[in-house]
């Protein structure tokens, strides 16, 4: 095995060069161009850990070498056919030591493509090849070896005022060695659209079947979606009128002994950052349902996501309760090595999702393995029928022996799956939703608008159905130059599945002044409602107000107050910057959550944050900040302080300097982290990059506390 790989790697990186070296011959490329990356990373990190209970301290030290090539290649046959290809290696090598203990893995990865493309204004036509080879070594002595080959072949027809018509095939073969797994997928793809006056008209078919090699079992899915739009403006213009009506509706097919997990319908995607998992409601992030696996939804895993204070709740909307066994969390790039354990994941569900909520820990605190042929981690679950589930996870430490390589991992996808009944061979759903939207003008100072949406979601598998049907108003005015308003009322009825009619009413309204140049207020009250299965009730009001005396100087003062069945808050925030010179800024901030829990006095609460910042750029290459916080929870105080200075000897930056020391606490538990960081970063060339970092991170919990010195240094070359 060692040998091969090996083998391998240096026909690897003499193929690499030996293109960059015959591209760089005048005469020989011939219209070629390329792009040629490497990049050799090494991290040394020493950890020790201490148990505050037992006073037992564990000592371990890691050792992390990757080195990454990558080789672009494209041509331009013919000015609408073009040809693009290359490969990428990577190869990574882990060593963990601790006090009775020692361990090392390396993992490599080969993936070379191959791609072809003819467009032009009225067809366009693709073909594309590419292999992902793996190899992994690991600390037990066991060797695993994955490899996918991935083929797909489209194209379009765009006639003017006709129809557009697409039509795409792939196929993908995923199998290991030792054979745990081999699966081959077929995926059938169509899709028109139409625009005829007023109206867009879309629909799409989709196919795929995946048939696993070893079980004898194969799944078929089929998929038809449509929609229709409708906009027109009436009276002028002042009127607008918009309509949609969209529905879809998917089978399941199961043939062999046993069928593999179905991904379930989903109405929404939910995140939030938010430290107390237990409770509150989760917004909408509906770039976790758009069925696109590589494209970011902004929520980043990696250590530039946040500290180990921040914690991320991602977690879907299935519309009805409905029984889940396992959820699939899609991110960017492969995980591998000590960053697939260095995330610990929980698992909760709620049968609602808003302040009132309540969310039930299921599975967890523990880790999630990673898809050896996919970029998802694969968190199984007991059985659990709820309609909302989430998972809570924090971004990856900076200790972790595989930091340097996951700086930045971002989420692109979340999906709930379940495993049908023995003996079953179909499954149907089907989904529809019909929206109405209209806005009039009435005059140049007021206008109204007015939007409903019914949905309907049906599961044959579960047996369950669910009906939603959502009105809102809104009404602005403008009352006089300095002086505008707003209303809105809104009520959801939601009935079917297995729980009882419920609604919601929500009624918002603010006021907004502009008084002079350097005062401006404004004011909002909300109050939502609901009844049936849930009955809650909350109401707040919030006050803002800015001023700006001189320029350079602004102060903002807000104070608010809310109300529910459970008791009250009231919050007050005074932040205030101010810029006495160019080359000099500060900044004061106080917020005060004040809660109160329905006249038991045992219930109280009280949060005051109070910080100052202040920033001096003597000179445009060096600039010097300062920061302190002090964090009073309910009468414990904690303070920390933040410093920086970046100093670029050289004006053209090429050569840059920055040391860096901050602490952080979280807002609602004893969990804080101090670092101390160093950096340098020294562009030598054009071609090469020379970046080395030393930071000291100090962790605290209730349970542990944590010391890590950690020394990365790496190397980019690019032609």
């Amino acid at each position: 095995m060692n040998v091969r790989r090996s083998l391998g790697a240096g026909l690897c990186i003499r193929f690499l060069f030996g293109v960059l070296l015959v591209g760089s011959l005048p005469g020989i490329a011939l219209g070629w161009n390329y792009s040629l990356f490497s990049e050799f990373n090494e991290q040394m990190t020493d950890t020790s850990t201490r148990n505050k209970l037992s006073g037992e301290t564990t000592d371990s030290s890691s050792s992390v070498f990757s080195q990454r090539y990558n080789l672009n290649l494209s041509h331009s046959f013919f000015p609408s056919l073009m040809f693009q290809g290359g490969a990428t290696w990577e190869d990574t090598n882990v060593r963990v030591e601790s006090d009775d203990s020692s361990n090392t893995s390396s993992f490599s990865t080969l993936r070379p493509f191959a791609g072809l493309r003819l467009s032009n204004p009225l067809y366009n036509f693709g073909a594309n090849y590419s292999e992902i080879m793996g190899s992994s070594e690991l600390g037990s002595g066991q060797n695993i070896e994955t490899r996918r080959k991935e083929f797909d072949i489209g194209g379009g027809f765009n006639p003017v005022g006709l129809p557009s018509l697409g039509l795409r095939y792939g196929r993908v073969h995923s199998f290991d060695d030792p054979l745990t797994r081999d699966t081959l997928e077929n995926d059938y793809r169509l899709n028109t659209s139409y625009d005829y006056r007023d109206f867009g008209m879309t629909y799409s078919y989709s196919r795929g079947d995946v048939e696993n090699l070893l079980s004898g079992s194969t799944q078929s899915i089929q998929s038809h979606t449509g929609r229709i739009d409708y906009s027109r403006r009436f009276f002028e213009g002042r009127t607008a009128v918009t309509g949609t009506y969209g529905i879809n509706y998917s089978t399941t097919e199961f043939r062999g002994p046993q069928p593999d997990p179905v991904p379930l319908g989903r109405s929404a995607g939910l995140f939030a950052v938010d430290d107390t998992p237990e409770d509150e409601a989760l917004d909408l992030l509906n770039a976790l349902i758009d069925s696109d696996t590589e494209t970011s939804t902004g929520v980043n895993l990696g250590v530039n996501g946040g500290d180990q204070t921040v914690f991320f709740n991602i977690g879907l909307d299935l519309g009805f309760a409905i029984p889940v066994e396992r959820l699939y969390v899609w991110v960017d790039k492969p995980v591998e090595g000590a960053a697939v354990n260095g995330f610990t994941w929980r698992v909760y569900v709620s049968d609602r999702n808003d302040e009132s909520a309540v969310w039930k820990l299921i599975e967890g605190p523990g880790p999630a393995s990673f898809s050896s042929f996919f970029n998802r981690f694969e968190i199984p679950i007991p059985r659990t029928e709820a309609r909302y589930f989430k998972v809570v996870v924090q971004p990856l430490s900076a200790a972790n022996p595989s930091a340097s390589r996951f700086q930045d991992l971002f989420v692109t996808e979340m999906e709930a799956l379940t495993l049908p009944p023995a003996g079953t061979n179909r499954t149907d759903s089907l989904s529809q939703d019909l929206g109405i939207g209209i806005r009039h003008q009435v005059n140049e100072k007021t206008s109204v608008s007015y939007n409903g949406v019914y949905r309907r979601n049906e599961s044959l598998l579960a047996d369950r159905s669910n009906f939603q049907l959502s009105n809102s108003f809104h009404v602005s005015h403008i009352f006089s130059r300095r002086v505008r308003g707003s209303a809105a009322l809104g009520r959801t009825d939601q009935w079917g599945g297995t729980q009882d009619a419920s609604s919601s009413t929500d009624f918002s309204t603010s006021l907004k002044g502009n008084w002079s140049p350097v005062f401006s207020q404004s004011i909002n009250f909300s109050a939502s409602q609901a009844s049936g299965t849930f009955e809650s009730s909350r109401y707040s009001m919030l006050l803002r107000n800015q001023f700006r005396p001189y320029r350079g100087w602004t102060l903002n003062i807000d104070s608010g107050e809310s109300w529910r069945s459970s008791g009250s808050s009231t919050l007050v925030r005074i932040r205030t910057s101010v810029r006495p010179h160019p080359k000099v800024s500060f900044g004061l901030g106080y917020s005060g959550t004040f809660a109160q829990g329905g006249g038991n006095s045992s219930s109280n609460s009280s949060s005051q944050q109070y910080d100052a910042q202040a920033f001096y750029s003597p000179v445009p290459t060096l600039s010097l900040s300062a920061g302190l916080q002090s964090l009073d929870r309910n009468g414990e105080n904690r303070t920390s302080q933040n410093y920086a200075v970046n100093w670029a000897p050289w004006s053209g930056g090429d050569l840059q300097f920055s040391i860096a020391y901050s602490e952080s606490l979280s807002p609602t538990s004893d969990a804080e982290s101090r670092q101390l960081s160093p950096r340098m970063t020294w562009r030598i060339s054009q071609h090469f990059t020379l970046s080395t970092a030393y930071s000291i991170v100090r962790g605290s919990t209730q349970t542990q506390e944590t010391d890590s010195q950690t020394l990365r240094g790496t190397l980019t070359m690019v032609f």
